[in-house]
């Protein structure tokens, strides 16, 4: 909506960034006849409140094909009329912009409809065409749905075979998962098969999220959110993910309709049409607020306890040079003794409330996830 209220809730979120796509379609409805309003205004308003923007450069315009058949594809022979909006979109916000995305799920067919070696030749050429009209802003490529079942891995090998990957600044990827437990490892593999061929290119997760209602596999409960939210977000951050975009915002039914046969994808949202938060949006701001700069921190810390096998922990040091600790107990509640540090605040990311120790080395940990400060 672009409002004051809207840009209100991304900062009381802790959000720094945005993501959005440039619809070549809306922007250049007609051959030739530009559109630039809406997108002008946006950007503008955005860059005044200090919001960074993501610009998605995305599928077709409606008076490319010939047929219906054909959209989501950009085949060789179209290929110069996407790079003339790739060196129109470059020039005009490639320095209020912060980076750009080329394209989005270009490894499902609803999102790109055309044969791999057309996909990664768009690819290749909009890298060069940016790198011209635009030098100095960052690019991340891929955008792809990391998912086993889409056989994602193997596409991820492909395009870092065939793209220059040395010319972007970043590999995006959005590993929607059922089990979150699971999104650790899947992101770490990649990033193994990325440097394995020769790449340290971060990884960006531009999209990751679950939905709350409709008849996705993936949907959860409403009171599981806070939970997930947060897990999810540690789970990523661990794996090395340098950037990570919530989808979505807003949900964009009532919570009177969650139960309802339809798409999911009304459903994803933080926050429900009228602007009131749902349970994670507490948990994403906490995380996004206290993580804020931070790196996660390979260095070992003694935890002392008797179900070793059960806490999931993850150590970051934040902007300010303090070591923050993530823990969760993945069974049945445990003590934890810190014998080498002590605490200096604990906050349940579920609540948001500060707990209150009696002895600050140690700990309960149950299935809620702490976030601790340590001296």
């Amino acid at each position: 909506s672009n409002s004051e209220k809207e840009y209100s809730l991304i900062k009381e979120l802790g959000a720094k960034w945005v993501r959005v796509d440039f619809s070549w379609r809306k922007l250049e409805p007609q051959k030739g006849n530009w559109n630039f309003s809406k997108y002008d205004a946006f950007v503008d308003k955005a860059n005044e409140e200090g919001i960074k923007i993501l610009g998605e450069l995305n599928y077709d315009a409606n008076w490319l094909h010939k047929g219906k058949d054909q959209s989501r594809r950009i085949d060789l022979e179209e290929l110069p009329h996407f790079l003339n909006y790739v060196e129109v979109i470059g020039k005009r916000y490639g320095t209020k912009v912060s980076a750009f995305e080329i394209w989005n799920e270009p490894n499902t067919k609803r999102f790109w409809t055309g044969s791999n070696r057309d996909f990664f030749e768009l690819t290749n050429q909009s890298l060069n065409k940016l790198e011209e009209v635009s030098p100095n802003t960052p690019i991340t490529i891929g955008s792809l749905f990391y998912h086993p079942i889409l056989f994602a891995k193997s596409y991820l090998k492909k395009m870092i075979n065939k793209v220059n990957v040395n010319k972007a600044d970043a590999i995006s990827l959005h590993p929607y998962s059922i089990n979150i437990s699971k999104l650790n490892k899947r992101i770490t593999k990649a990033k193994e098969l990325i440097s394995s061929n020769g790449y340290n290119t971060p990884i960006w997760i531009t999209e990751i999220g679950y939905p709350t209602g409709g008849l996705y596999p993936s949907k959860i409960n409403l009171d599981e959110q806070a939970n997930i939210v947060s897990k999810s977000l540690i789970y990523l951050t661990k794996a090395g993910s340098e950037m990570i975009y919530w989808y979505c915002l807003f949900d964009s039914k009532n919570d009177d309709e969650t139960n309802k046969k339809m798409s999911s994808e009304a459903f994803f949202g933080l926050v429900w049409p009228n602007y009131k938060l749902k349970p994670g949006a507490n948990s994403f701001s906490i995380i996004a607020k206290e993580l804020n700069g931070a790196t996660y921190n390979t260095s070992k810390i003694q935890l002392e306890t008797n179900k070793p096998n059960s806490i999931f922990h993850a150590l970051y040091k934040s902007k300010n040079d303090s070591d923050i600790l993530v823990i969760w107990s993945k069974k049945k509640q445990s003590i934890i003794k810190l014998n080498d540090r002590s605490i200096i605040k604990c906050i349940d990311l579920l609540t948001g409330e500060t707990i209150r120790l009696n002895n600050p080395k140690e700990i309960k940990v149950t299935n809620a996830p702490l976030l601790i400060h340590l001296d």
